[in-house]
This record gives structure tokens, sequence and C-alpha cells, in this order.
């Protein structure tokens, strides 16, 4: 049975909405004045409101803001008197569903009022699961439900996206989500790999414009944003700024470093930080389960569940690999598993690394010194260098090769 709120001042009309909504087996609360409407309003929020513009004691405009503060989906029907029409077409601007003049066409009032009850109830529906879905892909704790809301909202708006976070946080599946979760959903979803797609590439112009074609309608993924040469950048901002009309439009989802003299800071993005594991721990015991779900046909194993005690193995480590390196851990102990369940026994691998080291020798301690000096030598001349490979090597005194080989031992963010 729908409850709705019935907010009409005049006995007769309010009487006569409540007696034909029971017939149809509508819950009826009635509200004779505007105050009453929002105190009803917050304690049952009911299915849908039917709110006369002209109250008693507060006009039915206000009303309708004090309501759409408290949830902006519950579908509120305006009736406009004489004269009201022009304030009930500017309330639809405020979140009103749709009004009547007075007196109302009960029969297609009562049409109406179904139909939008009946639609948001479906759209309530499909966000639960596909917030599920997002639950299910990037965990349940309270840091990745700030995330999950922000991929919903950027999800339905279609806004320029830049997904911050570390290496293995999950960027790329969270531009997939994005883009199959949202209004784009039907249109192509293209990653574009910056740095190694645009090098070299003389006709920057030509290209971009093709790929925009290509896209249109869906989601390009810019990976790796900061490694577009600067020669390219003008014409890659020059296409996320343009007006291509409707039959062009393209979603843009990127990744990458930011830094204070990067020429895309500029653009409107709306930014999703994504945490690294080991600032929502939490989200561990589930994750690893998760894996085992998906990996367990994979691998054609028996294992189908995780010991406490492996649990606590999971939550004591850092991740500095992030959800990454979990599957990857859980992948491994599964392959080690010779039974059902996945034992402390079976991460061995993740104790030894973890495990502090009751004494370091000195040469071990300036091998550390060693490594971490020349991690910040490289890092700091792919900024200088604006993360060109070939310049970062030459300050540096090393081949190209070696600085890749690097840059992948010490895990730099590309």
């Amino acid at each position: 049975m729908y409850k709705v709120i019935v907010a009409e001042s005049e006995y007769s009309t309010r009487n006569a909405l409540k007696s034909f909504l029971e017939l149809n087996s509508y819950s009826v609360v009635e509200a004779p004045g505007g105050a009453l409407a929002i105190e009803y309003f917050k304690e049952c929020l009911p299915d849908a409101v039917i709110l006369d513009l002209k109250l008693s004691d507060i006009g039915g405009s206000e009303v309708l803001l004090k309501m759409m503060e408290v949830s902006s989906e519950t579908p509120v029907i305006l009736l406009a008197g004489h004269g009201e029409i022009d304030m009930a077409i500017e309330a639809l601007g405020d979140g009103a569903y749709d009004y009547f003049p007075k007196p109302p066409d009960i029969e297609r009032l009562m049409f109406v009022l179904t139909r939008c009850i009946e639609a948001n109830l479906a759209l309530k529906k499909t966000k639960q699961t596909v917030n599920s879905m997002l639950e299910w892909h990037l965990g349940t704790g309270e840091s990745m439900k700030q995330v999950i809301r922000d991929i919903e909202m950027a999800a339905d708006s279609g806004v320029s996206v830049f997904i911050q976070g570390e290496n293995g946080t999950g960027k790329s599946l969270i531009a997939r989500l994005i883009h199959f979760s949202g209004t784009m959903a039907r249109g192509p979803f293209i990653q574009f790999d910056a740095e190694t797609a645009l090098k070299g590439n003389k006709d920057m112009s030509a290209r971009l414009s093709k790929l925009f074609k290509q896209a249109a309608g869906g989601t390009i993924y810019f990976k790796g944003l900061h490694m577009i040469p600067p020669a390219a950048s003008a014409n890659l901002i020059s296409e996320l700024t343009a007006d291509n009309g409707p039959e062009q439009e393209v979603r843009i989802i990127a990744t990458g470093k930011t830094h204070a003299k990067d020429p895309f800071l500029f653009i409107d993005w709306f930014v999703i930080r994504v945490p690294s594991l080991y600032e929502r721990i939490e989200d561990v015991p589930f994750l690893a389960g998760k894996f085992v779900a998906e990996t367990a046909d994979e691998l054609n194993v028996t294992v189908r569940d995780i010991t406490k005690e492996a649990i606590k193995i999971l939550s004591d480590y850092t991740w500095p690999g992030n959800t990454r390196e979990l599957k990857s851990a859980v992948r491994q102990a599964m392959i080690l598993a010779d039974g059902p369940l996945l034992r402390a026994e079976h991460f061995y691998f993740l104790q030894t690394v973890n495990t502090a080291i009751p004494s370091i020798s000195l040469k071990d301690e300036k091998a550390r010194a060693v490594k971490d000096t020349e991690r910040k030598a490289i890092v700091n001349a792919l900024e200088a260098s604006n993360n060109r490979k070939t310049a970062a090597a030459k300050k540096l005194g090393i081949s190209r090769k070696t600085l890749w080989e690097k840059i992948r031992e010490y895990n730099i963010e590309e």
C-alpha cells in the first residue's frame, strides 16, 4: 500500500482526494497546513506528496524546498489555483514532479501519481542493485562508501572525472565502473595509454580528433594523463573543452600525477580519491573472500574460505601493492593450499616480508639508504623533465632502459 501526504488547506478538496485515494488502496496522511506537511514528511517519508501551492500558513513553494532538503527523490505533485500556474512551472525547476490546475482531474491525477511512484521505486531498486555491485567490486568499508557515492554521482552526471590513487588501488576498474553503470553505458569505452599512444605521432590534432569521434556517446579513459607530451597537450585540451554537440558528447576519465604547472589543472574535473588499502584495512576480510570466490573456479581448486588466523595475517600486513597485491597473495596461497581452507601458513611469504627483524646490520641500513636516495633522485628527475624518460635518463646519467628497470623496481607511479 502506497503512502501519500495530501497537503491541502481546503477541507472539501482534501477530503475528496483522500476518499478517492483510499478507494484505490492508498494510505493517506492529511495535512491542512504547510508546517504539518513538513513534519509528517520527516516522520513517515511517504511514497509521494500532493501539495497545494496556496496553504494557510506556509507557501507551497517553501514547503516543497523543505521537503526536497529531506528527500529529493520523493515525487511531489502540485495543485495550482487561479493565477498560480507560472509559480507551479517555476517549482518544477525546484524539484516538483508535475502540477495540476485546481480543481484537478482526479482520474488523471491518479494515473500520474501511480506512474511516478512506481517509476521512483523502480529507480531505487536499480540504485540498490548498482550499489551492491559496486560494493562487491570495491569493498564495504566507510572510506569506500564515499568512493562509491562519488562513482554513482559521476556516472549519472557525465562529468569529466580525475581518479587519484596509488598503483594497485583499482583506478582502471573504477573508470570502467563509472562508464558501465552510468548514462553512457551503451557507448564505447576506449582506454588510451597516454605515453605509448601519443609518442612519435606527428599529427596529434588529427589523432585526437579521430579518437573523440570513435568514442562519441561513450567514454575515453586517459591512463597516465601527465605523460602526454607538451606538444600534444594543447590539442587535447582543445578537444576536452570543445562543444561538439550532443551527438559527439564524450565522457573523459583520467588518471595520473598532477603538479603546479599541469596544463590540465584548469579543466573542471570531478575528482575521486581512492584510498590505499592500508587506509581501509577493514575491507581486507571482505576483499580476500571475494578473491577466493573469483579465483577458485579459475584455478580449479577446492578452496572456499579463509580461517580467522589467516585473516589476521592479511589484516596486519601493510599492502604496499594495494588490492592488486592482495589479489596476487590470495591467488598464490590458493595454489599452495591442500584443502578447502586458506590457513595462516599458506601466507608464509607475507609473514616473512612483514615481520619486524630484531636486528639490522650496518650494511643493510646503508643499502636501504642508497635505494631511498636513488628512488628520490629518479622521481625528481622525472618531475623536472615533465616525465619524459629520455630526458630524465640523461639527467641521471643512465640509459633509458636502466631507468625503466629502476621505475619498475621502485614501483614509481607513472
